[in-house]
């Protein structure tokens, strides 16, 4: 039996379609007969692009033994999407740095010693070879296998590098470290031009990257709420780096619509980090960007009754045994497997990526452990890639019968554009599409899409576009 192609489905978008004339081009995408039900369309395009370049930003300050373990348990089924990727594992290059970029010029008291890791990719207690500082997993030139830096597993490879212990800085930077991370001359070879570039960020405390390092001085009284930093706690990433209703910095109660302050005289834009990540690729669509974290909201300050400072309650907990009604008023001492402080800023960063990004809640539980569980958010997160990479999976609540039209699409959007309709292969030889049963899609369908262009196979032309649509409910 001959092999039939399969394709990569990307940017889904709804649209109204009508029934495609076959034989001759057209030069527009036809438009749907209004009676018809609604279809979605999704472009393909027909030189895959297999190349990523992951980077993990991983929060190690005291609170993230939990989360980490759970991030190292549940990759497998990470990975597993990215299998499902068309043509399998994608070319990858992955890495890992740490929210520890220090807090100079001071040495502060929250285990912030220096520049900490200054963006350098973190291998810890699992080398590779060659003292590389990312994974590189690729296909062979000749297409039989795989060229590896490492041994055995990619998931047992990943999850012992992304342990990182939890003896970081509290203050934690995490754009800045994923500023630092992609541009450290250390760090050199992990950046590919050709490659799309995923940041994934896992923490349980939003960003406090710095514009001015003063934010962290220690010799202002560190008791003393009245002066011009206030106590010398992570309060300071709040008061500093958000703006919010109402405007009282230091009272107690609750904050509503707060948004990163992108005028503060001590924490950095946010804007800026989305300007330097786009500025990457000339193609800014080819970044992509996740987080697994805690909603920007509810925010509410209180007192911290252990410590008697203020600090910025939990946006969501996890308590032991499932719930989220335990003592996490306290930062020490707090029943919480998970106490997740509101994610302002990384939210807002998300934001800057629309259709590429993705917001994954941390703050969730596997009974059968007892235990925080990622695994869910890694799951989305690794569908998010396959979807931007590629993937050949029919999305969609499909109508039934299944009513799928595909065409070739030449200059697509373009004034000189022309489609060429592509039969069902129950109806017409090679070049001809069918639908096969694929488990690994994940869809409601598990359906995807196959082109048979013949043997040997009559390839169109770099410039086409395979455009699919399909009746949906």
């Amino acid at each position: 039996m001959r092999e039939g192609r399969r394709f990569v489905l990307l940017s889904p978008g709804l649209i109204l379609v009508p029934a495609l004339l076959a034989g001759c081009p057209s030069r527009d995408v036809s438009a749907v007969d209004p009676n018809q039900s609604k279809e979605q369309q999704k472009e393909i395009p027909v030189n895959l692009n297999r190349n990523i370049d992951i980077l993990w930003v991983v929060d190690n300050s005291g609170s993230m033994e939990q989360e980490q373990r759970s991030l190292a348990r549940n990759f497998p089924e990470f990975a597993r999407v990215l299998e499902g990727i068309e043509g399998g594992l994608p070319d990858i290059h992955m890495a890992v740095v740490s929210s520890d970029v220090g807090t100079p010029p001071y040495d502060s008291t929250l285990e912030c010693q220096g520049k900490g890791d200054d963006g350098l990719m973190q291998v810890g207690a699992c080398p590779l070879d060659d003292g590389a500082l990312y994974i590189s997993d690729v296909a062979s030139e000749d297409g039989t296998g795989r060229v590896k830096n490492y041994a055995g597993e990619l998931a047992d490879q990943f999850s012992c590098m992304a342990q990182l212990g939890t003896e970081g800085c509290g203050f934690e930077q995490h754009l800045e470290s994923m500023k630092l991370g992609l541009s450290n001359p250390d760090n050199g070879g992990f950046l590919r031009d050709n490659a799309f570039l995923a940041v994934i960020f896992i923490q349980d405390e939003d960003d406090c990257s710095a514009s001015d390092g003063e934010i962290f001085n220690p010799d202002q009284d560190l008791n003393d709420r009245d002066s011009p930093l206030g106590e010398l706690s992570s309060y300071r990433c709040f008061e500093f780096g958000t703006s919010c209703q109402p405007d009282a910095e230091r009272t107690t109660g609750p904050r509503d619509d707060c948004t990163p302050d992108e005028d503060s005289a001590y924490i950095a834009p946010v804007t800026d980090y989305i300007d330097f990540l786009r500025g990457l690729k000339d193609d800014p669509s080819q970044v992509i960007v996740a987080a697994i974290t805690a909603p920007p909201e509810p925010a509410n300050v209180e007192i911290d009754p252990d410590k008697d400072e203020l600090w910025v309650q939990p946006a969501c907990v996890v308590c032991d045994g499932g719930g989220a009604d335990c003592d996490a008023a306290t930062r020490s001492g707090a029943d919480a497997i998970v106490a997740a402080a509101p994610a302002v800023r990384m939210n807002s960063f998300l934001e800057g990526f629309p259709s590429r990004s993705t917001f994954q809640n941390i703050c969730t539980y596997d009974p059968a452990i007892n235990d925080v569980d990622l695994s869910g958010g890694l799951t989305q997160i690794g569908l998010l890639l396959k979807r931007v990479v590629g993937n050949p999976c029919i999305e969609g609540k499909l109508a039934e019968p299944v009513d799928c039209r595909v065409s070739d699409v030449r200059d697509l959007d373009l004034d000189t554009q022309e489609e060429f309709p592509i039969q069902s292969c129950d109806d017409s030889g090679p070049p001809c599409f069918s639908l096969v049963d694929d488990q690994t899609c994940m869809t409601e369908s598990n359906l995807a899409l196959q082109i048979d262009r013949g043997d040997p196979p009559q390839d169109p032309p770099p410039n086409t576009t395979v455009v699919v649509r399909c009746l949906v409910n």
